[in-house]
């Protein structure tokens, strides 16, 4: 964690950064800048919505953009879950490959 110097917060507008709050417990820092787009998710959790890993990663913005995303669990996601690509549209495993909604009913 490095001190970012800093005149003014409007010379950050610009910039593309990710702000992330991390008060927690006795920390002694409030928040993390970090450069977007460099992390990229290699697992989707299934739930509703479901998540990415690791931790901050960015959404795929397409669903051809999951081909390198591994499924969580690998097995058929249940009735209604997903995650949520970059434009907020739904996406689910089908215990082979990625399908765009919610998962369906048995």
């Amino acid at each position: 964690m490095r001190d970012l110097p800093v005149s003014d917060a409007e010379s950050l507008v610009g910039l593309p950064l990710n702000l992330k709050p991390l008060v927690y417990s006795t920390n002694d820092w409030t928040y993390a800048i970090t450069p977007l787009g460099t992390i990229a998710a290699t697992t989707a959790v299934a739930g509703t919505p479901g998540s990415f890993t690791p931790e901050g990663s960015d959404a795929p913005i397409s669903i051809s953009a999951m081909s390198g995303v591994t499924a969580s669990p690998a097995t058929e996601w249940t009735v209604g879950q997903y995650v949520e690509l970059d434009d907020g549209s739904p996406v689910h495993w089908d215990g082979d490959s990625w399908e765009t909604g919610l998962a369906p009913g048995a």
